[in-house]
């Protein structure tokens, strides 16, 4: 289990940071590559879930606190409007980059910390909370995918809050060019 959630996390880790660092356009394409990247992978990784109101409780939190962590790390990126064209940018650097890092590593610690420090104790608190095995799986999963898909919202929203904000449109897609007045 240790390896295919790091392979997971660092997969994420790698796409976030590839189309996020730097100065970047907020395109379609930009905006839902990470998340969809990531919800592709989870049919390798996912196994079920565990519809017991202990199972559900720790699924949500999982998602909950990947969802936190990913707005966290999105808080870092700074929006700004391209004169030439008034659509906004995002630029992300080096603490962009630092903080989804450690998000990354937040998200693989308690996989290595349940598999090979508390396994017993973990073990113990499945069997008093009647938890199956997939319950445990599928809130790491839900874990390394709230980060990812907080993103997307995160550019799309602040791309058109900070471009209403300076008197345009945010276009996710390209606009055609208008026609030349006839003179």
């Amino acid at each position: 289990m240790e390896l295919t959630f790091l392979v997971l996390n660092l997969l994420i880790l790698a796409i976030t940071l590839e189309s996020d660092l730097g100065v970047r356009r907020i395109r379609w394409f930009r905006v839902l590559r990470p998340a969809v990247s990531a919800l592709v992978a989870v049919p390798f990784f996912f196994r079920g879930m565990d519809t017991s109101p202990w199972g559900l409780l720790l699924e949500a939190a999982a998602l909950a606190l990947g969802l936190g962590l990913g707005y966290g790390a999105c808080r870092l990126m700074t929006f700004r409007t391209d004169p030439a064209d008034r659509q906004p940018r995002t630029e992300a650097g080096w603490r962009y980059a630092l903080a989804w890092s450690i998000v990354s590593g937040l998200k693989i610690l308690p996989v290595y910390a349940v598999t090979t420090w508390f396994s017993r104790d973990v073990g113990r608190f499945m069997i008093v909370h009647q938890l199956s095995p997939n319950s445990i799986r599928a809130a790491f999963v839900f874990l390394a995918l709230g980060s990812p898909l907080v993103r997307p919202a995160y550019l799309w929203i602040g791309g058109a809050r900070h471009a209403r904000s300076h008197g345009h449109a945010l276009h996710l897609f390209r606009r055609r060019p208008e026609p030349a007045p006839n003179a």
